[in-house]
């Protein structure tokens, strides 16, 4: 019959064509993840630490800092937002810090707790759009963090 696939024999073909093309296109987008190299400085192989890994009950303030001097107190509401700050990717050995926006941060976020401070200095957005590069401070590797736990503390100073 015209028009018809004969989907006991062309069509596994066809699915299985598909699903190779997926495949190395799925590969593809893994391997630009971070910055958009090769990918050789960063730990694929454990499960990276959080770049803050106490829970929200841990501070007692935290503060965001823009470049430019804005500052807000993050209200307590949002604590769990901002702790545990995760972690998608790290990067044991990174490139200079210019290729992630972080010899100039864009904004610094301070947790203060009993005996305790972190501070996270926030780079640029990666290549996509759902990652930003973040370091704390006096630490030389670079930790990605999602987006969407980011943004709603950089809003606080835009």
């Amino acid at each position: 019959m015209a028009g018809r696939t004969d989907t006991k024999h062309g069509g596994g073909a066809a699915a299985v064509a598909l699903a190779v093309a997926l495949a190395v296109a799925l590969a593809v987008v893994l391997a630009a993840c971070g910055s958009g190299g090769d990918g050789s400085a960063a730990t694929r192989d454990t499960v990276p630490p959080n770049v803050v890994p106490e829970r929200a009950s841990a501070w007692t303030s935290i503060t965001v800092t823009s470049a430019d001097g804005r500052r807000a107190e993050v209200p307590t509401t949002m604590f769990s937002k901002a702790s545990p700050l995760l972690t998608g990717r790290l990067f044991d050995s990174p490139e200079p810090l210019a290729s992630y926006g972080l010899d100039a941060p864009a904004a610094t976020i301070t947790y203060r707790g009993t005996n305790r401070v972190r501070t996270i200095l926030v780079g640029k957005v990666n290549f996509d759009g759902h990652g930003y590069y973040v370091q704390r401070k006096g630490d030389p590797r670079v930790f990605l963090v999602p987006a969407d736990q980011l943004e709603p503390l950089l809003d606080l100073v835009r």
